[in-house]
């Protein structure tokens, strides 16, 4: 088997119908309203479930909105994948790519916003969700950081540790952006910042100067 073949799934489980309905009504809520806005009676009426599928399907409101992020993530994710990768060295592209999904996130902030809530709510389910979520997320950083199939610059462990760091480091700083304390902009320059120093002892090679 090659190395490829040995990667996770990017694709996470197939929905039903009455699942994806929930969930589709539980983003369109929290879009339009934030956290407060998504309630479960709301919920079942948009989705025209009954209240107790609602219950039987996501144990809490926390775990419901974890699953709508997951179903978001899914769709963005799906798009940063057919865009090419940009960038001469891995440092290059990782910062590109966290440039893209900091603006795919972000394009819907009361959603951001509530999803980030939810998934530092302390709910053990949500967390869990929140961590699915974050390995899908590390597959695509290890595809910027190792660069083209056909000349890969980082061996596939080292180049999941550091995305595994980096999407930590991310999630901390975009809860630091949803209460206010930095802009998207400086999210963006502590992950570069970040990831130039764990490339630094990855791949041995003197780090880049700090940007402009």
């Amino acid at each position: 088997m090659t190395e490829e073949a040995q990667q996770p799934s990017f694709d996470g489980p197939a929905l039903d119908g009455i699942e994806r309905r929930i969930l589709d009504a539980t983003i369109e809520l929290a879009t339009a309203g934030g956290y407060d806005a998504v309630k479960q009676r709301d919920v079942a009426l948009k989705a025209k479930v009954a209240l107790a599928t609602v219950y039987t399907r996501f144990a809490s409101k926390d775990v419901l909105l974890a699953a709508a992020l997951e179903l978001d993530n899914r769709r963005w994710m799906i798009e940063l994948r057919k865009r090419p990768l940009r960038g001469r060295t891995p440092l290059a592209r990782v910062t590109k790519l966290f440039e893209h999904m900091t603006e795919l996130w972000l394009e819907r902030p009361q959603l951001a916003r509530a999803s980030l809530r939810a998934a530092t709510s302390g709910d053990h389910q949500a967390m869990l969700r929140q961590m699915v979520a974050q390995q899908r997320i590390n597959l695509i950083i290890v595809d910027a950081l190792r660069g083209p199939r056909h000349a890969r610059e980082l061996r596939r462990e080292p180049a999941l540790r550091v995305a595994t760091v980096l999407t930590m480091v991310w999630f901390s700083n975009l809860t630091a952006w949803a209460a206010g304390i930095v802009d998207p902009a400086m999210a963006v320059d502590i992950v570069h910042q970040s990831a130039n120093m764990l490339l630094h002892g990855v791949m041995n090679e003197p780090p880049e100067p700090k940007r402009g």
